[in-house]
């Protein structure tokens, strides 16, 4: 018996369900907090060694690969962006965007060094401070 207000659906027929509603609070959240593409992709150029430039260019060099890759899954998983959104953002196709996705949660079992720097940036995210004790969201 499912209790009033709750939804039961089977976990084979919606597969990710849990996951959307969860990137949709998400992206309530960082709006509402200021956290915007732009200030995404500082954190990650920033972290990984790389001017926002070459972050979003075609560059194959491992920083520039990490931080790309980094920014690409920070905008899918904490602002709930849609493939094509973020593949605009990078100058990439949708299949490059979920391939990229891929690889950041392999990547994120495998290279210790990436998984603690994006952690690090995923802390700056979810935890921006405040300015002088105001109540107010530090903007861009």
């Amino acid at each position: 018996m499912v209790p009033e207000g709750k939804i039961s659906v089977a976990p084979h027929i919606y597969v990710g369900l849990q996951k959307t509603a969860k990137n949709r609070i998400s992206k309530r959240y960082h709006a509402m907090y200021g956290m915007t593409y732009k200030r995404i992709l500082t954190l990650t150029s920033e972290a990984f060694g790389v001017s926002l430039v070459e972050a979003i260019s075609k560059s194959r060099v491992h920083e520039a690969v990490c931080a790309r890759r980094a920014y690409i899954a920070l905008s899918r998983y904490h602002l709930g962006s849609s493939y094509n959104t973020i593949g605009m953002l990078v100058k990439r196709d949708h299949s490059t965007i979920l391939h990229n996705l891929r690889m950041h949660d392999n990547w994120m079992e495998v290279y210790p060094e990436y998984a603690g720097i994006y952690e690090s940036i995923e802390k700056e995210i979810k935890f921006k401070p405040q300015l002088d004790g105001e109540d107010e969201p530090v903007g861009d």
